[in-house]
């Protein structure tokens, strides 16, 4: 089982966002506890070109972009599509 943490800034992103969206992303958190690798369900995948690897979950709208440190999944930013790459 892994610890999901947020960064300071994705904190922020959260905080700034609607209430139902908000709870949709923690119950989203709460998955990556368990299973923070891509599977078929095509929710999570591997981000190109950045290292340490990051990944991506896709909640509706909006992604969450996370990496994976030991046993601890850090959640660096939380936004909507059309603003989570930039």
């Amino acid at each position: 089982m892994f610890r999901v943490e947020f960064t300071p800034a994705a904190a922020r992103d959260l905080k700034r966002l609607d209430p139902y969206v908000r709870s949709q992303l923690l119950r989203a958190a709460t998955i990556l506890s368990e299973a923070p690798y891509p599977s078929s369900s095509g929710r999570i995948k591997l981000l190109v070109g950045l290292q340490p690897p990051h990944f991506r979950l896709r909640v509706a709208d909006y992604r969450m972009i996370y990496r994976i440190e030991g046993s601890h999944v850090l959640i660096v930013r939380v936004a909507h599509r059309r603003e989570a790459y930039r």
